[in-house]
């Protein structure tokens, strides 16, 4: 019998139905997603934010300070946190976004000349075709523009600005009531949704939501520590190569690593526009050398020991899942693609693959019948061995094959004697 016969046969009618039945409900929640955009980015970074501080709302709640209080202290050291922040860095990062707003139109004039002056007809075509003068500035507004039109530009903008941020605001006090309460009423209102369920399922229902929980609090520290990791990376780079706004771009590069995939990609381009820009040629060069060794870093070091053992994703469902959140979501669902993907995993694994693993059915109990039900659960540990096994050797491949085809083998053998004795019984 061949590995895909092995696999088929064991695929019960129960299983393929539970499959189906889950590949549709995924594909409902995704409609449901695309269509009420706003309420479930709010709702998910909420569950989010509530899962972050929750530990510190235990640790609070045993110091004897009610839950309430624990969630204002937490929100409020995360302020502080914030409000930190910013009043470190926000003189020195105002003056540096100032200096490169200023130098805006000599870094276009400088790498236009620099397009020019290139040995590749195409790209010296490509560049006189760019007018001589920046075309837009930071505040939108065109250099040839009169001054009534930048006028009516400006107030367009103001409004804009007001309204955006006004939403803003309203989504922020939305994102942090909901946190506050989920995090206060959370457990009831899943204890009352779990006596839907029927009992004897109540506990799986019970340990599938403990692990999401658990892995969506581990993606927070995991993306939180990378982040940190990354910028000060980059900002130790960049200042030792001597490029100008090391700051600004190292915070900017920790922040782009948020976004799964394209991030350190993303955050390697405004340092190698200002270096293209200024003409510095080795500068240009040691930026790309600190890119490659913060991301060799990064993947061998950090990715693994931090995220993967934390999440746990595997990396072409992430490619996927980026993929598609980013389509249907925007911005915000290529952020969160990650635990979106981590979620979407631990569903299907528990109400799929855990449906063959607790549909053993071994009623003996002699030697034969406990054989049986042994050979069962090494089967299942072996099975979900090499579900989790990433290894790219092909001994340990075929190895981890043959076994499994052997206790399969064991388990149909078991299984037949046990029928044949009941028969006969």
């Amino acid at each position: 019998m061949d590995e895909l016969s092995l696999t088929l046969a064991r695929w019960t009618t129960r299983r393929v139905m539970t499959a189906t039945l889950v590949v549709l409900a995924i594909i409902g929640l995704a409609f449901v997603i695309v269509n009420f955009y706003s309420v479930f980015v709010v709702a998910f970074i909420a569950f989010v934010l509530s899962t972050a501080i929750r530990p510190l709302v235990q640790l609070l709640q045993r110091l004897k300070i009610s839950p309430q209080l624990g969630v204002i202290i937490a929100y409020l050291l995360l302020l502080a946190l914030l409000v930190g922040i910013v009043v470190l860095m926000a003189p020195l990062i105002t003056e540096q976004i100032t200096a490169i707003t200023a130098k805006i139109p000599e870094y276009y004039h400088d790498a236009r000349q620099f397009l020019i002056s290139s040995r590749s007809s195409f790209i010296r075509n490509l560049a006189l075709r760019l007018p001589l003068d920046a075309p837009i500035s930071l505040s939108g507004v065109a250099p040839s523009e009169t001054s009534q039109q930048q006028t009516d530009v400006a107030v367009s903008q103001l409004v804009t600005v007001v309204e955006n941020a006004g939403i803003s605001l309203f989504v922020l006090i939305a994102t942090l009531l909901l946190g506050f309460y989920w995090t206060l009423d959370g457990d009831r209102v899943l204890r009352t949704l779990l006596q839907l369920v029927a009992a004897e399922k109540r506990e799986n229902w019970r340990s599938l939501i403990a692990e999401i929980q658990a892995k969506m609090g581990a993606f927070i520290r995991g993306q939180l520590i990378l982040d940190l990791s990354i910028g000060a990376l980059s900002t130790a780079a960049y200042l030792l190569i001597g490029i100008d706004y090391a700051i600004v771009l190292g915070i900017l590069a920790g922040l782009l690593e948020t976004i799964p995939i394209l991030g350190p990609v993303l955050g390697a381009v405004p340092p190698l526009l200002i270096t293209l820009a200024q003409g510095d040629t080795t500068a240009f060069i040691w930026v790309i050398v600190a890119t490659v060794v913060i991301q060799q870093i990064e993947g061998t070091f950090l990715v693994p020991k931090v995220m993967d053992r934390a999440v746990g994703v595997n990396a072409v469902l992430t490619l996927v899942a980026f993929a598609a959140f980013s389509a249907t979501l925007g911005l915000a669902g290529g952020i969160l693609a990650v635990p979106l993907a981590a979620i979407v995993q631990i569903i299907f694994t528990r109400l799929v693959f855990n449906q063959a693993e607790t549909s053993t059915n071994v009623t003996r109990r002699d030697r034969f019948g406990v054989l049986h039900y042994e050979s069962q659960q090494l089967l299942q540990s072996l099975q979900r061995h090499n579900r989790a096994d990433e290894t790219e050797d092909e001994a340990n491949i075929v190895f981890d094959d043959q076994l499994e085809h052997v206790v399969v083998d064991l388990d149909g053998m078991l299984a037949a004697i046990n029928s044949s004795e009941e028969v006969a019984a």
